[in-house]
């Protein structure tokens, strides 16, 4: 019978599954993460395209505002857990232009669907030209 010398490498391969295995994870989680932050950002963006536009077809500021705020709102739906809408109706006239920032806060947990710390904030603003010929009706 021949005896066999142990190999130095016995039971590497467990335990390099052990650490693989939960990094790989991880490294999934943060694509997930990214994508997802992504795609938030990308929504707060068009949201703020329309808001702009929704606001520079009004005829006042005080209109402006309200249907800046009510586009943003109803573009982004259930996408952030708080938003901030700030319109900046400084430059109100026919040839002007109309301001709307968006800012979005997602929790990690909405992102991810697990359980985590943090949040990701996404912040994106448009501008609107106001129609030159407005005041000629």
């Amino acid at each position: 019978m021949r005896h066999r010398p142990s190999r130095p490498d016995h039971g590497a391969t467990a335990v390099e599954l052990a650490l693989a295995v939960p990094i790989l994870l991880l490294g999934l989680l943060l694509m997930l993460v990214s994508y997802r932050a992504g795609a938030v950002h990308i929504d707060v963006t068009s949201a703020a395209g329309a808001a702009a536009r929704a606001a520079s077809a009004q005829r006042t500021t005080v209109a402006a505002a309200a249907a800046a705020e009510q586009t943003a709102r109803a573009h982004l739906g259930s996408v952030c857990d708080s938003a901030t809408v700030t319109v900046d109706t400084a430059d109100f006239r026919p040839g002007g232009s109309v301001t709307v920032s968006l800012t979005c806060t997602v929790s990690i947990r909405t992102l991810a669907a697990v359980t985590l710390p943090g949040s990701v904030t996404s912040h994106s603003s448009a501008t609107s030209p106001i129609d030159t010929l407005r005041s000629r009706t």
